[in-house]
């Protein structure tokens, strides 16, 4: 599973907010964040229950930060 720390603009810092797919670095604000591995597992079955026979996963090792 991957999610990307992030720093919270000091601006921000009064904003009631709830971080998607990332957590702050300082643990102070609520976040949600996908459980891939669960995710995965559940297309996989999916396929296979579909009669898919070739099923492949292609990704990236290295991590990617997120753009704004």
């Amino acid at each position: 599973m991957f999610n990307q720390p992030t720093s919270i603009p000091e601006v921000l810092r009064d904003v009631p907010l709830v971080l998607v797919d990332t957590t702050d670095k300082l643990e102070n604000l609520p976040s949600v964040v996908s459980d891939e591995l669960r995710f995965g597992r559940d297309v996989a079955e999916r396929l296979i229950r579909a009669g898919c026979k070739r099923i492949a996963y292609i990704g990236l090792n290295d991590s990617i930060a997120a753009e704004t």
